[in-house]
């Protein structure tokens, strides 16, 4: 999985997903591609700006690219009001609370 998630080389062979190859074209495998952790997607310690930051990061995004994409997207879904609470606090379902927050 994480060959083909573009977070680890091949030691031996070539893989390829949706037809772009993962050392070649990790930007293209990356942008068809989505990883969920096993047991979360999120940090529940963190706030709901920093786990969209810290995704941007594990994308590849540059620190100041990954904040200005957490502050488009928390804009785009109105969740500007939870953006700076602890994920812990938010209610559960969807996304762990990221799309339905606790008012």
């Amino acid at each position: 999985m994480r060959v083909l998630a573009t977070l680890l080389q091949p030691t031996a062979g070539r893989a390829t997903v949706l037809g772009h190859d993962v050392v070649g074209e990790p930007l293209a495998v990356r942008r068809r591609i989505g990883l969920a952790g096993q047991l979360a997607a999120v940090d529940g310690e963190l706030t709901g700006r920093e786990n969209l930051e810290m995704i941007g990061r594990l994308y590849r995004l540059s620190g100041v690219d990954a904040r200005a994409r957490a502050g488009e997207l928390l804009e785009r879904f109105a969740l500007d009001d939870a953006a700076n609470r602890r994920v812990a606090t938010y209610s559960g379902g969807c996304a762990a609370g990221l799309i339905s927050p606790r008012v």
